[in-house]
């Protein structure tokens, strides 16, 4: 009996002592999350509250983004950001996106300069976006121009006739809903979408010829949707120089008279994922799976 107490005494000791262990253990676990958020809060602080370059990264299909409007336009606004280096790589987007991106851009110039650098490709709606910059560089293989809009339909018309298929349409007037794939394309509503075109294209061809001190009728020629190597474009003035960052950096340092000892910052245009989120990336406990974005572009386009 006395060795059975024992025994029962001996292993609630070890229970307590595992279950203590455990404890020490999840506190240790805890302090060190709370101790890595803080350290990391404060570093944050600490580099947006003291002054430096902007380096933003505008990438992929170009679409209107209000959250990515937003962000730019707290960058205007922040005193702590001196000049902004703006990397294009884009062959263009939506009409929109691009319009309001540009204004984004000149909104940030009004306050602070400037320098857009093109990387791999840099057209349409992507070099409308470096119009409003105080200087453009671009590598001597970017494609950069095709300056212009376009609009694509689809017609299954003949392919639905083949196998029997027959669409009726009622409409109140000629052009509503047109063009369409259901039905064939007359010549009053080719001729309409073309005036929608057309008007956008004078739009374009106006901004480019305001931004880049040119005449108009040098713009249009060259506004023909052919692009051009970084080489040409500077050839052609729709750029400045050939270059990339190291060179953009010394033109706003000799030009702008930014600071040589300021650093350059990488600022996000997508959300910033919790310092909880960080460490569990680091750990390897969040799942890599990412959908695919769709991408869907919706009425005038403006890409190569």
């Amino acid at each position: 009996m006395a060795t059975a107490a024992k025994r029962s005494a001996v292993n609630d000791d070890k229970v307590k002592r595992s279950k203590r262990r455990w404890r020490f253990v999840a506190l240790t676990l805890v302090a060190l999350f709370v101790l890595t958020y803080c350290v990391g809060y404060i570093s944050d602080v600490v580099k947006e509250s003291s002054p430096h370059i902007a380096r933003i990264e505008i990438s992929g299909v170009i679409e209107q983004d209000l959250d990515r409007d937003k962000r730019l336009a707290e960058i205007a606004d922040d005193s702590h950001v001196k000049a902004v280096i703006l990397h294009l790589n884009t062959p263009g987007g939506t009409v929109v996106g691009g319009e309001s991106l540009y204004n984004s851009i000149k909104n940030i110039k009004s306050k602070k300069p400037v320098v857009a650098v093109m990387d791999d490709i840099a057209t349409s709606a992507g070099y409308m976006v470096a119009l409003p910059t105080d200087r453009i560089f671009a590598h001597n293989g970017t494609l950069t121009g095709s300056i212009g809009v376009l609009l694509q339909s689809a017609e299954f018309t003949d392919l639905a006739q083949k196998i029997g298929v027959h669409m009726d349409m009622i409409k109140s007037a000629p052009l509503k809903g047109s063009p369409s794939p259901f039905e064939k394309m007359t010549p009053a509503v080719r001729a309409s979408m073309q005036s929608v075109i057309n008007s956008f294209y004078t739009i374009f061809i106006d901004m480019v010829a305001r931004d880049r001190k040119m005449n108009k009728a040098q713009v249009i020629e060259l506004a023909d949707g052919r692009v051009y190597t970084g080489v040409q474009a500077v050839n052609v003035r729709l750029v400045d120089a050939i270059g990339g960052e190291p060179e953009a950096l010394d033109w706003l340092k000799k030009v702008k008279k930014i600071d040589e000892s300021l650093a350059v910052r990488d600022i996000e245009m997508e959300p910033k994922p919790s310092k909880f989120q960080q460490i569990l990336d680091e750990l390897g406990l969040k799942s890599s799976l990412v959908p695919l974005q769709r991408i869907s572009l919706q009425g005038l386009v403006a890409i190569w």
